[in-house]
């Protein structure tokens, strides 16, 4: 059979299939996908199974599920796409293997933000001032600050507690003080 990409000598390894099985995955995982005739650099639309939240294609393949897309980076590099496969093309039954690279968690959000596919709400400053009254003696309720910012009082316990804008040090900025200060 031909492929539409070399397949690489270690993707077998990387994938834990027996020599037995091998030719009958790989019929198998490209007879799932609709390659364009027209167009070289078109997404790869997996035909099969996809998750219900998100839209991943799915490989199934005796007790394994991988997500497609992921598979499609081990067949083309030989190694899996560590630790997330980004795709470029931003559709995530795609499995064109041009279209995925390996990426961080870090990455993967950046893109997210970058392609306007994750709001964020809050402007950096806003983060920032939002900490700082986390530092506070007696702060101001959560849910003062989350109607001055326009988001839900989780957010702000996020904030004051970490989880979420960590990489912004507490520090008052902007105009917005005013209107803090004068919830306090």
């Amino acid at each position: 059979m031909t492929y539409p990409f070399p397949i690489h000598l270690a993707a077998q390894q990387a994938l834990g299939i027996s020599d037995k099985d091998w030719p009958r995955f790989l019929k198998r995982f490209f007879g799932y996908i609709d390659i364009p005739d027209h167009d070289l650099d078109t997404r790869w639309p997996w035909t099969s199974t996809r998750q219900k939240r998100g839209g991943y294609a799915m490989v199934h393949w005796r007790a394994n599920r991988w997500r497609a897309h992921r598979v499609s980076f081990v067949l083309a590099n030989g190694v899996w796409p560590v630790p997330f496969g980004l795709h470029s093309c931003d559709t995530p039954w795609c499995v064109r293997p041009h279209h995925i690279s390996a990426g961080t968690a870090a990455d993967n959000t950046a893109d997210a933000i970058r392609r306007r596919r994750l709001a964020t709400k809050l402007e950096p400053d806003e983060a920032k001032t939002i900490k700082w009254a986390g530092t506070f003696d007696h702060p101001p309720s959560p849910r003062i600050i989350a109607d001055l910012f326009g988001i839900d009082s989780r957010t702000v316990y996020g904030i004051w507690n970490n989880q979420s804008w960590c990489h912004v040090t507490a520090k008052p900025v902007g105009p917005v003080i005013g209107l803090l200060e004068a919830a306090l």
